[in-house]
């Protein structure tokens, strides 16, 4: 999938999940081990941004905003 996605020559994709394979993505993206990934907390409700760096950010949740 990911594969696809770097073939499409999109500059910004953007990447739509749920929690388990919000992981599998982080996994990907970031380089985390399988451990890593599987303990990342990965509600539904945030948005998060890979940098070119393979860092993570999160942007705050709709919950969070109160």
């Amino acid at each position: 999938m990911l594969d696809a996605v770097a073939r499409s020559g999109s500059r910004r994709p953007l990447l739509v999940s749920h929690e388990m394979i919000g992981r599998m993505l982080a996994k990907q993206l970031a380089g985390l081990s399988p451990a890593e990934a599987l303990g990342r907390d990965q509600p539904s409700d945030v948005i998060y941004v890979v940098g070119g760096d393979r860092t993570i950010g999160r942007l705050r949740s709709a919950s969070e905003l109160g």
